[in-house]
């Protein structure tokens, strides 16, 4: 079983980013999935990303997700798009679909890139 999730910040210029942690039990290492969204020029990508939208989300308009989409396509990055109808900003109902495609995704595009 996974450690309990721990709130980490980080500073980005005059932001303050912060996100949550898990640490998976065991002495590592570990590889590292970040996920973060927000406004990342597609040149910056290394390895491409999947993106998980909620159609009801009020927060992060659908729209700009499938902007990302459509820049890391331009760009010839990997990019895999999800979106989940009724769900909102933190797509609860469908936690586990999720991880089981973000592990998919890292499996086949950034572990071993």
């Amino acid at each position: 079983m996974a450690n309990a999730p721990t709130l980490i910040a980080y500073p980005s210029g005059e932001l303050r980013i912060t996100g949550v942690m898990t640490v998976p039990p065991g002495d590592g290492p570990f590889p590292v999935l970040l996920l973060n969204h927000g406004d990342i020029p597609a040149e910056r990508y290394t390895s491409g990303d999947d993106l998980h939208q909620g159609e009801a989300d009020t927060e992060v308009k659908p729209q700009w997700a499938v902007q990302v989409r459509d820049a890391l396509q331009c760009a010839g990055k990997p990019v895999e798009y999800f979106s989940y109808p009724g769900e909102g900003h933190n797509v609860r109902g469908v936690w586990q679909v999720i991880a089981e495609r973000t592990t998919a995704f890292f499996e086949s595009h950034v572990r071993h890139a």
